[in-house]
């Protein structure tokens, strides 16, 4: 019977300690060259990271917010502690897609968390960063191509 009792205390113990181990990440997004339109953000896991950052519907996690400051903070509530890679992008008409030219470059300004360079399409562990903490806070900045 103790053993039991000892069980069911570290069940209960373990779950409301998984429970307190997610974060809300503030995403700070800079760059923009006016404040038409909307940005869109994409937070990926690693377990999806071979969708990133064209699969959209694999994204943990998206929000489309309207542009009305030089800087736009969007947070992500509710994730858990570990590594994800975010993709953004200016959406200036607002057509909800991130627009390319007949090369397939874009042509709204974008950005990606981490080390990524505009060198190519982005990989997910390019872009990698950790959450570690309940709240924790990440710069990005959009930049155009042309």
């Amino acid at each position: 019977m103790k053993k039991l009792h000892i069980t069911i205390i570290f069940i209960l113990f373990f779950s409301i300690f998984a429970k307190s181990q997610t974060s809300t990440l503030t995403v700070n997004i800079s760059g923009f060259e006016n404040k038409r339109g909307n940005v869109f953000i994409a937070i990926f896991d690693e377990r999806n990271k071979n969708s990133f950052p064209k699969k959209i519907e694999f994204a943990i996690d998206k929000k489309l917010v309207k542009v009305t400051n030089d800087i736009v903070s969007i947070s992500l509530e509710n994730l858990p502690l570990g590594v994800y890679a975010i993709s953004v992008f200016h959406d200036e008409n607002s057509n909800k897609k991130l627009d390319k030219n007949a090369f397939g470059i874009p042509s709204e300004a974008f950005g990606m968390s981490g080390d990524y360079t505009a060198l190519g399409p982005p990989k997910f562990d390019n872009c990698k960063f950790t959450i570690k903490a309940v709240k924790q806070k990440i710069d990005i900045e959009i930049k155009s191509l042309f």
